[in-house]
């Protein structure tokens, strides 16, 4: 029998540090509207989700940047000035500003966002992170790009993007994954299923032939749990299955332990992993 009254699956809650350095928690309840510049724009806070909004009269908006801070065991969303939905996952972090400028549109990201992006063929959307730049101006993309993981991949549904990187530039078509290791000499592109990838954002993780170590991370981050291997070759083992992300946790190990050779023990907040005896 798994104890686990204190790990629960991730909810609605977020993080927002506005420009002026002022902190404000959010979740699923929070109801507020906030004027951070009267040049740029406003922020509409309402059932789990940041609105960006332009002010009518705004014809040269200042590009006040925001920060939005996802914390293990959190996710939230945010609709953007010009209308592009992002869909972000547990310990990520977005800088993106009020408004956007007249020529561009540009967000920084460390962690994991679906993106929905609004068409614009005047306005490049453009993704930052700490090892490429993916470039679009309207389509549906999945990005997983944690610093500490020094890799990411970018997953495409629709559309089509431009993923730069090592002063190579690289064209995604719809089922197609980008995967960079940072440090290498190039991208590597896979032909996938991109619901796979993209399935958290529908309650889902699946998981098909992934390491260990792997699917742990993910659920580290989503159950705000640390996970420690007694053998750190079980890191390496590969599971395969699609788990629902708001089951009971002790259920989502008792599915993993079923169809591979670890047992795990829960300590607190803390999981110990170890060969199955």
């Amino acid at each position: 029998m798994f104890s686990h009254q204190s790990i629960h699956p991730g909810s609605s809650r977020a993080c927002l540090i506005l420009p002026d350095g002022d902190t404000l928690e959010l979740n699923a309840a929070t109801n507020r509207r906030l004027s951070p510049d009267t040049n740029s724009g406003f922020l509409s806070i309402a059932d789990g989700t940041v609105t960006c909004s332009y002010l009518i009269n705004n014809t040269n908006p200042i590009n006040t940047v925001n920060t939005i801070v996802i914390p293990r065991g959190g996710e939230y969303n945010i609709t953007l000035s010009d209308g592009s939905r992002v869909w972000l996952n547990a310990n990520t972090r977005m800088h993106f500003p009020t408004s956007f400028s007249s020529d561009s549109r540009i967000v920084e990201l460390d962690g994991e966002a679906y993106f929905e992006i609004a068409k614009d063929p005047q306005r490049q959307f453009i993704v930052k992170t700490s090892i490429s730049d993916i470039k679009v101006y309207g389509t549906e993309f999945n990005v997983r790009s944690y610093t500490r993981d020094h890799s990411q991949q970018v997953t495409l549904l629709s559309g089509s993007i431009a993923v730069e990187y090592d002063d190579s530039t690289y064209m995604l078509s719809p089922g197609q994954q980008a995967r960079i290791t940072r440090g290498s000499d190039q991208m590597r592109t896979l032909d996938v299923d991109p619901d796979t990838y993209c399935s958290w954002v529908n309650g889902l993780f699946v998981f098909e032939n992934r390491p260990l170590h792997e699917i742990l991370s993910q659920l580290s981050d989503w159950y705000d749990t640390d996970f420690i291997y007694t053998d750190t070759s079980l890191r390496h083992l590969h599971f395969t299955g699609d788990l629902e992300r708001y089951s009971d946790f002790s259920e989502i190990l008792s599915l993993i332990e079923m169809t591979t050779s670890v047992q795990f023990t829960i300590m607190g907040q803390t999981v110990k992993v170890s060969p199955r005896k």
